[in-house]
């Protein structure tokens, strides 16, 4: 069985957020399930620096 795992921002590079092209905020919750979060995405160096965690809590 899989799992969805909620990711909430907790801080950013930059003042408010980001300067990558997603424009991460601080306070912003993802889910993340079998597919990359939608509509709106997170970016990619976010993404891949959750994504050894996320699946294995998926299937945990």
């Amino acid at each position: 069985m899989s799992y969805q795992v909620k990711c909430e921002v907790i801080s950013v590079d930059g003042e408010r957020h980001c300067s990558g092209a997603a424009l991460m905020e601080i306070g912003r919750v993802f889910t993340v399930g079998t597919k990359t979060p939608e509509p709106e995405g997170m970016c990619a160096k976010s993404f891949a620096t959750i994504f050894p965690l996320v699946t294995a809590m998926r299937f945990s």
